[in-house]
C-alpha cells in the first residue's frame, strides 16, 4: 500500500483518491455488486480490485495466475489423495468412537 491516506482527498484523473492510495482499483461492496461484470472485465485485462467494506479491504480479486487451470477445486482434491494416499491400516470410525468412549468412561 502507499503509506497512510491523505487526510484531505486529492485531485485525481478519474480515479478516487482511494484507488490512487492503494494503487489499484477500489470498490465498496454495493458498487462491486453493482458493476461485477465491468470489474470482471478489468480484472481480465490484467487490473487488480479491491473490495471495501467501511472503507477497509476485506477482499481483492485478481487475475488468474494460469489461465488454462480450469480443474475445479474438487478434482485437485482427489487428484493430491491419488498421488498421497492416507496411510492403509488405519482405525476404523467405529473403533475411535469406542476408544472414546473408553477414554470419557475412565475419566480421561
Amino acid at each position: 500500500m502507499g503509506g497512510d491516506p491523505p487526510a484531505t482527498p486529492p485531485e485525481t484523473d478519474g480515479h478516487t483518491w482511494l484507488e490512487t492510495w492503494l494503487g489499484q482499483a477500489a470498490y465498496n461492496i454495493l458498487e462491486a455488486r453493482n458493476n461485477l461484470s465491468r470489474l470482471i472485465a478489468s480484472v481480465e485485462s490484467g487490473a487488480e480490485v479491491t473490495i471495501m467494506r467501511r472503507g477497509k479491504p476485506v477482499a481483492r480479486i485478481v487475475p488468474v495466475s494460469d489461465p488454462g487451470d480450469t480443474t475445479p477445486a474438487g478434482n485437485r482434491m482427489a487428484k493430491f489423495f491419488a498421488t498421497y494416499r492416507p496411510p492403509v491400516g488405519g482405525r476404523t470410525s467405529d473403533e475411535i468412537e469406542a476408544g472414546i468412549r473408553e477414554l470419557r468412561e475412565a475419566g480421561a
